[in-house]
């Protein structure tokens, strides 16, 4: 018999995954860990694919959470904390955690801070920095939006898990280009009623910074007003495109930085973002940072960060959450992820990687490299597929890795 199906006395831990790999590993990686501290693990997945694993109710973001607290009632009390791995979990699972009695993102800031239109207004209205921006609907026009900016158009919540569109994280130099853009790819009209059609998948426009780096900052929330930065990484883009060429642990980061930084993590923490871990993005410009996203969820970079960099992760995400002061040090003191370059546009006709046996050095994503793939135009993916992760002492150290692993990859293309 399941534990869901004779609930007692036990503490358990509830796990929200979707279907993708790294999305199941990381939940994977934390039920474990809840294993050996004494839990129980209650999973939930948006996908009927994950209905073979044992203990999962199916969860429809699409459904009342209403339907899942029905649920999971007969757990009131016992559920000790909730660990979504994919973008909106966190926002659907919020009134449920409210209703079983757990500590977790408060309902309010659920709907302060589960889109980007949302966490933008909200940002405003606390002056904290963000980029300006505007929502797709019936009532916002692009005839509010100044001329002579760049902007970023994207969906309201994060398509990690769900459909990509075309326009996702592009940058247009002017509202007139992105208007042309969109009026020859035929998107206008539909992203204008679908966005009137259904509010939670609402696309929005943001002004895009010129930015001289770009902040990702890992942060785990224990009760209000507790917290800990444990990482913070700069990435890179593509001149053209909000896509992310590469990520790297952030050295030198100034006092003034990092005094910002504490500021809004300080800032959620003590309104409502408790017993959860999430990372937040600035942009940096002269100097100031401005917060473009915030994800409340598990990073996806800890699908690989766990293995190699900070193996006891999940445990000591769930120490802090029990008060203990935790030093979330990692085994090297530098990591470096880019994409596996291959050559824009070009189909494979044979892939050979070397064969790693470095414990520092993972190579994600590989196994569609087979003859007849047709690299993508552009390999500064967001999620560059397929990817090298290496960790060292340093930067050159990483990056004479990764020269080592491309000079023994041999990779023929179709002529």
């Amino acid at each position: 018999m399941s534990a869901l199906e004779n609930p007692s006395s036990d503490k358990y831990i509830l796990v929200a995954d979707s279907a993708t790999w790294m999305s199941v590993h990381k939940g994977w990686v934390f039920s474990e860990a809840a294993r050996r501290l004494g839990y129980k693990t209650i999973r939930v997945a948006p996908d009927a694919r994950l209905s073979w694993q044992e203990d999962v109710f199916i969860l429809d973001p699409l459904i009342s959470e209403l339907v899942l607290t029905e649920k999971l009632k007969k757990y009131r009390n016992q559920i000790s904390f909730i660990l979504p791995t994919f973008d909106y979990a966190s926002t659907l699972l919020a009134p449920v955690a409210q209703t079983l009695g757990t500590s977790f993102l408060s309902v309010a800031s659920a709907r302060h801070l589960g889109t980007k239109a949302s966490l933008a207004k909200y940002l405003e209205t606390n002056c904290l920095g963000t980029p300006r921006t505007w929502l797709v609907d019936g009532t916002t026009t692009f005839a509010d939006i100044p001329d002579g900016i760049p902007l970023v158009i994207k969906a309201n919540v994060s398509t990690g898990t769900l459909k990509k569109h075309d326009w996702d994280y592009k940058v247009f130099y002017d509202k007139k280009a992105l208007l042309e853009y969109l009026t020859e790819t035929q998107q206008l009209q539909a992203l204008i009623v679908n966005n009137q059609q259904n509010e939670r998948y609402q696309s929005v426009i943001q002004e895009y910074l010129e930015a001289e780096k770009f902040l990702d900052v890992h942060v785990v929330f224990a009760k209000s007003g507790i917290f800990k930065v444990f990482l913070v990484g700069e990435f890179f883009t593509h001149p053209n495109e909000l896509l992310i060429v590469e990520s790297k642990t952030s050295q030198n980061l100034t006092e003034d930085t990092k005094k910002q930084i504490e500021t809004f993590a300080s800032f959620f923490s003590r309104n409502g973002c408790e017993y959860m871990v999430a990372n937040l993005q600035f942009a940096v410009c002269n100097g100031a940072l401005h917060l473009f996203d915030l994800n409340l969820r598990v990073a996806g970079i800890w699908s690989y960060l766990h293995k190699i960099m900070m193996p006891d992760f999940a445990h000591h995400v769930l120490s802090f959450f029990h008060g203990e002061n935790v030093a979330f040090t990692p085994a090297a003191p530098f990591y470096l992820k880019t994409p596996y370059y291959l050559e824009n546009g070009r189909t494979i006709e044979s892939f050979v990687a070397p064969k790693v046996q470095d414990s520092s050095v993972l190579l994600a994503y590989l196994d569609h490299l087979v003859p007849g793939y047709k690299v993508p135009r552009s390999q500064n993916s967001i999620q560059p597929s397929p990817q090298i992760f290496v960790v060292g002492k340093d930067e050159q150290d990483c990056r004479t890795k990764i020269q080592e692993i491309l000079k023994n990859t041999v990779v023929r293309y179709r002529s």
